[in-house]
């Protein structure tokens, strides 16, 4: 680990977190440069070191205090954990419909889907007609 490159990339982070409107959450810029802190961890850094490094750029907490090398791995292994956790999002796909290819009915469950929908519709007609003394029955 070159000190002088592991420096630049923590003020990389700490300036991604300062805005014109304010600071950004930690988490959200953690998520942002998560690639160069598990370059550190892979490359042998502790925690404590890696809050060091960030320290040391002028990452700071919200009350303007150090933030520590617990705060730090938790916020990490949080945002590990959120990445792991959403499956990939599926890809659609649209089968052209034309001359040389047939239209599938819907499926059993959209089917009675409709049917519900229907009867649903079919009963607020009848509780309307009810209400308004068009139904005697």
């Amino acid at each position: 680990m070159n000190k002088r490159d592991e420096t630049r990339k923590a003020r990389a982070i700490v300036a991604a977190s300062c805005t014109a409107l304010g600071p950004l959450p930690a988490a959200r810029v953690l998520r942002d440069h998560l690639a160069t802190i598990t370059g550190w961890r892979n490359q042998g850094a502790s925690w404590d070191q890696i809050a060091m490094i960030l320290s040391d750029a002028g990452w700071r907490s919200k009350s303007g205090g150090i933030v520590s090398a617990q705060v730090v791995r938790a916020m990490v292994s949080r945002i590990q954990r959120s990445q792991q956790a959403r499956p990939p999002a599926p890809v659609a796909t649209v089968t052209p419909v034309g001359p040389d290819r047939t239209r599938h009915s819907a499926p059993a469950n959209m089917q009675a889907d409709r049917l519900a929908l229907t009867d649903v519709a079919e009963r607020i007609r009848r509780a309307a007609d009810i209400r308004s003394g068009k139904d005697k029955d």
